[in-house]
């Protein structure tokens, strides 16, 4: 596929994603971000570290950690402590309302290919990264730990607009480094997947068994538990593939399985969970772009995904 209409696309994605963060987390208290600061100055304000240590020296006899005298009332009132965490929460929506925004603007052509303004997608994949990261370290939901690599396809997508951008007009596929990026994030998002459903990851379970209501079905514990394994393993199985085979008769199924798991969440629980659906645009769209690519250099004697990552920039 020529990389002009390929690079609208994936910006096309970048843009679903942060209008689907816009519409989850604006009026919900804000991102994963202002989520760990907020519950971090809550934790300095009432000393929570500290109560613990005093605790543990109470209990278990450690009084290395803490002094008998130590002071353990609050460093403000909650008054004030309410304040500071709005001013974290406005400052939070602020960031996420301006990338939206951001992202939006630069599907314009004129506006998108001024070269100092596609450096925004810079700043849009640190942002997702960060999200990512900070769901990790706010833990609390299952398999947060995995979520850097269950949404590589989120933040490197943004990258590869970028590296896309910067090849001459002339250029009549992505460069190798490109591929590769989009190879590695369907790859990542797909193993982190398929390893939640090997461990019934519990929103997965909720998805089947929602969706099977809708269809007037009730399936055992035993079913659900075989076929998130069944999924887990294909999902594993088509990352592993990928990587190593790089066959592009895998990626018009990953793609269709990636809109399919992504629909699932309305589908499953109802419309009202669109935001959820179009989150994860991502991970339908670029398998999907890898098998155009494929598609349109098969025209031009290179006849495979493998051909491609070994072939020399164009």
């Amino acid at each position: 596929m020529a990389a002009a209409p390929l690079t609208y696309i994936l910006r096309l994605a970048v843009a679903l994603t942060l209008v689907a963060l816009f519409a989850l987390h604006y009026q919900k208290g804000g991102t994963s971000i202002g989520e760990y600061y907020a519950e971090r100055h809550e934790s300095q304000r009432v000393k929570d570290d500290i109560l613990l240590d005093y605790t543990d020296s109470v209990l278990f006899g450690d009084n290395k950690k803490v002094k008998p005298e130590i002071d353990l009332s609050p460093t403000s009132d909650a008054e004030q402590s309410f304040q500071q965490t709005e001013r974290i929460a406005r400052y939070d929506r602020l960031i996420l309302l301006s990338l939206t925004l951001l992202s939006l603007l630069l599907l314009i052509p004129k506006i998108g290919n001024i070269p100092l303004i596609t450096h925004g997608y810079l700043i849009i994949a640190l942002y997702l990264l960060l999200i990512s990261i900070y769901h990790t370290l706010n833990g609390g939901a299952a398999f947060s730990e995995l979520a850097v690599f269950a949404h590589t396809t989120r933040w490197l997508c943004p990258v590869a607009v970028w590296l896309m951008l910067r090849q001459p007009a002339s250029a009549k596929s992505p460069q190798r480094l490109v591929i590769w990026l989009l190879i590695a994030a369907t790859s990542s998002t797909f193993a982190a997947h398929g390893i939640e459903a090997l461990n019934q990851h519990p929103d997965f379970t909720s998805l089947i068994l929602g969706a099977a209501d809708r269809i007037g079905i009730t399936p055992s514990s035993s079913t659900v538990h075989h076929l998130l394994e069944a999924i887990g393993i294909m999902d594993l199985s088509l990352a592993a593939a990928l990587i190593f085979f790089r066959n592009k008769k895998l990626l018009l199924w990953m793609a269709f399985w990636g809109g399919t798991a992504a629909l699932a969440r309305p589908l499953a629980h109802g419309i009202e969970f669109w935001p959820q659906a179009l989150l994860r645009t991502s991970q339908c769209i670029l398998p999907l772009a890898l098998f155009l690519i494929c598609n349109h250099s098969s025209k031009n004697t290179r006849h495979d995904l493998n051909d491609l990552t070994n072939a020399p920039n164009t």
